[in-house]
């Protein structure tokens, strides 16, 4: 997001929790770049996950650090795999340049909330951000090129109850308990 964008969510009173991506000239990496987590201000379980946190204020705005420990394990593991079996653009020198970042989240935010809370705010979105996932690329709803109004706001609707059906097939499917069965199948 802009500074102006901040500003203008600011100046409304509105509470924002925003993420950056890992690239973002904002993003403070150098205590993770020392591989030493004693520099962190701490850590928290997140659904039994540890979570190792630092904060810092940069030009009055308020950003957090996150490091998922099991998802950097993760990512390391699959980076490390494309380049043994040499995936183009995995390489041992990407590895050296990007390690540090795995795991992490970079989130902006103006509430006084504590770490651990900003984070478990996030995570509660991930619903969200999973669905806009799949209506952007599983779901094939770019085709249309809508030029009216009414039938922009129509074909809203129409995505909103496709959201709630498909949040049910997903909750149903996880009830399941059974890790064989998708939403895709």
């Amino acid at each position: 997001g802009s500074k102006a964008n901040f500003d203008m969510l600011e100046s409304e009173g509105i509470r924002y929790i925003v993420p950056l991506r890992r690239n973002n000239g904002a993003f403070d990496r150098t205590k993770l770049q020392t591989g030493n987590r004693g520099s962190f201000d701490g850590h928290f379980m997140f659904q039994k996950r540890v979570i190792w946190y630092y904060e810092y204020m940069l030009d009055g705005a308020r950003y957090i650090v996150f490091q998922d420990s099991s998802l950097r394990t993760e990512e390391e593991k699959d980076y490390l795999q494309r380049v043994e079996s040499q995936h183009e653009n995995y390489t041992m020198e990407g590895y050296n340049k990007y390690c540090d970042w795995w795991g992490v989240y970079i989130l902006q935010t103006n509430t006084d909330e504590s770490a651990a809370e900003v984070y478990a705010d996030y995570k509660s979105r991930w619903g969200i951000e999973t669905y806009n996932n799949y209506v952007k690329n599983d779901a094939d709803f770019n085709g249309f090129k809508f030029q009216n109004y009414y039938e922009q706001r129509g074909f809203d609707f129409i995505m909103l109850v496709t959201g709630l059906m498909h949040s049910s097939l997903n909750d149903a499917v996880r009830k399941l308990g059974k890790s064989s069965i998708s939403t895709f199948d």
